[in-house]
């Protein structure tokens, strides 16, 4: 049986990768890993272990020309599932890497807490271990960008852990990777730092030294930082809906944000976005 667009409860929570094993490679144990799925929508980030830190930067200038390169190994994607009995697909809306004209499509055998991935299309099996279940706790929403000053943007929330992802505003065409992509032609700085700049961040919202506090992100110059700030956040409970007044943006630009699933009360919600550090 065909369920479009809401996920089925064993794949529901917060997965991390223990390991992956992909045809002609060696086996994967070190990136770091985390999926977030809720019944509508999902998150995936994925960060090797191999990438430097960067302590000192606050944002892609402070980064040198081969910091660039590496950030490029990075990948995360987020969008919805369809599943058809234990095969799952995962349609992605926002991509870090360019578009793929290979469906993301894998067979999935749980034995909980563990979840074993096997390709339908690519030779591979990744091993999932489930660390939470959320607890019923679930929010999903997005907001579609009007190709300007604003881009796609989805976040998940299952009980403590989020996963926040916001589109680039430039197209690419299908590749292999981002770093097959960049090394394709040549390209000056500022259209590589265009390229690199999609963010998916991850974190805990009361289990960090701060409230929504983003512990891991393809843009590592943003770990440590807040994710929401209170008072960011406008729940508009009649519409299903949340206006976002972002320090990111113009003084009179505000982001409308669609809720497609919300476990929580209004108030409930309200109280979640606007926690006190």
């Amino acid at each position: 049986m065909i369920e479009k667009n809401r996920a089925p409860e064993w794949l529901t929570g917060v997965w991390e990768r223990k390991a992956l094993w992909l045809e002609g490679a060696e086996p994967d144990y070190s990136t770091r890993v985390f999926y977030i799925q809720t019944p509508t929508l999902y998150g995936d980030i994925r960060i090797p272990e191999s990438r430097m830190d960067v302590p000192n930067a606050i944002s892609f200038e402070d980064l040198e020309d081969n910091q660039l390169e590496e950030l490029a190994a990075q990948e995360g994607f987020a969008g919805h599932v369809e599943t058809a009995d234990d095969v799952v697909t995962w349609h992605r809306e926002i991509d870090f890497r360019p578009p793929s004209r290979i469906p993301d499509v894998g067979r999935c055998t749980v034995d909980k807490p563990y979840m074993i991935e096997t390709g339908i299309h690519l030779d591979y099996s990744e091993k999932w271990r489930r660390i939470d279940d959320g607890n019923g706790q679930f929010l999903a929403m997005h907001s579609d960008g009007d190709g300007s000053e604003l881009t796609n943007q989805i976040l998940v929330v299952v009980g403590d852990h989020f996963l926040y992802a916001r589109g680039r505003k430039y197209a690419m065409e299908p590749m292999k990777s981002l770093s097959h992509l960049l090394q394709s032609k040549v390209f000056n700085r500022e259209q590589v730092i265009g390229y690199l700049d999609c963010e998916f961040s991850y974190g805990h919202i009361r289990g960090g030294k701060k409230p929504w506090e983003i512990c891991l992100s393809t843009l590592p110059f943003k770990e440590g930082q807040i994710l929401i700030t209170p008072g960011e956040m406008e729940v508009l409970p009649e519409l299903g809906a949340i206006y976002q007044y972002s320090r990111n943006l113009s003084s009179t630009a505000k982001r409308y944000w669609l809720i497609s699933e919300s476990t929580l009360s209004s108030s409930a919600l309200t109280d979640l976005l606007n926690i006190q550090g």
